[in-house]
């Protein structure tokens, strides 16, 4: 049997999901097909294909450098994938357990009934909440960030229009937190390049609520990577906001819910315009590998993936899983450590890949 390599799209959007067992990353490869990167032990990585769209019938096909959002829900059995097509209409890919041999299938927005259509530039990002999804993007119309959501009845119906001075090619990132209160948080930056939030509240027999805060983040890049994540770990919250610096770092501001400091870290280097995809552990043999994990790519387009302690390559090719075709990650490199100024010590760094596949 022959191997089959896909090799990164440089610059590839990216997006991941955690479905309770498995971590999944999303991404595009150079020809243009989408490609899902799984793993259960955070040691392995088996690449799939998500959809071939001449296989798929009424599937269009994702355009070049197209955005990526994903969310999962009902215990990781449920994922929605949404991306671009070549007319810059909004598509949606759904894979359910179980359903047709765990192949994936179209959504709604792939059906042509309703044409959702996005500035070219837009990104995208979205989250399940309250039993309906929230879709975000950015209108060509006036570079506003615009909510589409699908009600009880499978509709898509407009959402709120979140009244942003948004810079046209924002970077969005969607996320839901829960305390007092559960919100949907909505980060983008505005025209002066500055990272802000809005918080909404959502309602059920009334309009949701909502508020705009500006957030200040050091050595902030043009059109930078935004990514947040909300991490609990026992009975402790932590709010996580991550976010391509100048020089082609990667920043993280953090905050606890029994602690109003806010803390800046720099992760680590970064390929410039590189994308950023934050996702939980994962539960290996009933127990819960804890922390957040954070995909992106690197100088030389290698993907990688940084845990709390330590980062490690995913790998400029992933290997399609054909007779257990895996991509493995041999070498524990610890990142950077510093103050966010610059000032960084190394305490080594080992990025040697392996590549192994074994035939019968």
């Amino acid at each position: 049997m022959s191997q089959a390599a896909v090799n990164v799209l440089p610059h590839t959007a990216l997006a991941a999901v955690n479905t309770g067992a498995r971590i999944k990353i999303y991404f595009q490869g150079e020809t243009g097909g989408l490609y899902e990167l799984s793993t259960e032990d955070d040691r392995v990585y088996v690449c799939n294909e998500v959809v071939i769209p001449k296989r798929l019938d009424g599937a269009r096909v994702p355009r070049m450098f197209t955005p990526l959002a994903a969310c999962s829900y009902d215990e990781g059995n449920e994922v929605r994938l949404y991306y671009l097509d070549e007319d810059s209409i909004i598509r949606e890919l759904c894979w359910t357990m179980g359903h047709n041999g765990g192949m994936w299938y179209l959504g709604d927005l792939q059906l042509g009934a309703q044409r959702i259509m996005a500035a070219h530039y837009s990104d995208l990002a979205v989250v399940y909440f309250g039993g309906k999804f929230r879709l975000y993007y950015q209108t060509p119309k006036d570079n506003s960030i615009v909510e589409v959501c699908k009600n009880k009845n499978d509709l898509w119906v407009k959402g709120s229009t979140l009244h942003a001075t948004a810079t046209p090619g924002t970077r969005l990132a969607a996320t839901v937190s829960a305390g007092n209160e559960e919100l949907v948080n909505i980060y983008y930056q505005d025209k002066t390049l500055h990272p802000c939030v809005v918080i909404i509240t959502p309602k059920e027999t009334t309009v949701d609520t909502r508020r705009t805060s500006e957030i200040h983040l050091p050595h902030r890049a043009p059109l930078a990577t935004l990514n947040h994540r909300m991490h609990t770990h026992d009975t402790l919250t932590s709010i996580n906001v991550y976010t391509q610096l100048q020089d082609n770092l990667i920043g993280k501001l953090s905050r606890s819910s029994e602690d109003t400091d806010l803390e800046f870290d720099i992760l680590g280097e970064c390929g410039p315009l590189t994308s950023l995809a934050v996702v939980s552990g994962v539960t290996v043999d009933d127990d819960w590998v804890d922390g957040l994990r954070v995909f992106f790519l690197y100088q030389d387009g290698r993907m990688v993936s940084s845990g709390r302690e330590s980062a490690v390559v995913v790998g400029k090719k992933a290997w399609s899983e054909v007779e257990e075709w895996m991509v493995e990650k041999r070498v524990t490199p610890v990142w950077p450590r510093g103050d966010w100024e610059g000032n960084l010590e190394w305490d080594g760094v080992d990025l040697d890949l392996g590549m192994k596949g074994e035939q019968e």
